[in-house]
């Protein structure tokens, strides 16, 4: 009796376990899924990687075409899902992202210093050095944090919430958005080069820089990001 209630209690820690450890996609709007979209599996899609090696340039082609393209949202083109994570920084794992440069890359609303001084004011409490400008002209985005856990999942198998580096980035719990000065610059990624091994593919672009990418139950995800010294140079 007893091996059988253990039996029965290694089960049911084993249920919550696989629960706790799944990650529910966040409720989006059909025109932020389409953003969303999966850009790494459908450029996969037709490629044969089951031998170690270099991809053919067609391909690699394939693949290719689903980075550094514009993204029509709402009439005004943004990058598209899979770049915002290409911001001018290396990241050893997707949890090591900066937040604050990743979210600047995401489709957002402009505060007006005007109109909504005392929403930016109250920002400012929160975290004065998240809005100091660097430029006369740098605008604060708001940013549906629910859309960027949708692009983290599905591309990282993470949220918003495993990321560390949160420094500069305002949440609001009310209206459940981040606030963030935007970027100074664009930064953008294009394959030029896929190696195959067992372990990982390795996307690499004309200045060398490296997105690595890895295989769980038949999905890619992003594994890690090296910016190339030579990206300075371009």
């Amino acid at each position: 009796m007893k091996n059988k209630l253990f039996k029965i209690l290694l089960v049911m820690l084993g249920v919550v376990f696989v629960a706790s450890c799944s990650k529910k996609m966040p409720e989006i709007t059909e025109e932020n899924k389409a953003y969303v979209a999966d850009y790494l599996n459908d450029g996969f899609k037709n490629v044969d990687i089951s031998k170690d090696g270099r991809l053919e340039k067609s391909d690699v082609e394939k693949i290719a075409a689903n980075f550094n393209k514009p993204y029509n949202y709402n009439g005004k083109d943004v990058v598209n899902s899979i770049d915002t994570f290409f911001y001018g920084e290396s990241f050893a794992s997707p949890k090591d992202i900066t937040l604050k440069n990743f979210v600047a890359n995401f489709p957002s609303e402009t505060l007006d210093p005007d109109k909504d001084k005392s929403k930016i004011d109250e920002l400012k409490k929160q975290n004065p050095n998240a809005f100091k400008q660097t430029r006369a002209d740098a605008k604060i985005l708001k940013v549906d944090k629910n859309l960027v856990d949708a692009v983290l999942l599905k591309y990282a198998n993470i949220s918003s919430d495993d990321v560390k580096n949160k420094e500069n980035v305002v949440y609001l719990k009310d209206d459940n958005c981040y606030y963030v000065m935007e970027n100074d610059e664009e930064w953008a990624f294009e394959p030029a080069v896929c190696k195959i091994n067992s372990k990982e593919i390795v996307l690499e672009d004309d200045i060398k820089s490296e997105l690595k990418l890895e295989q769980k139950s038949g999905k890619f995800f992003i594994k890690s990001f090296e910016l190339s010294p030579n990206a300075c140079c371009e």
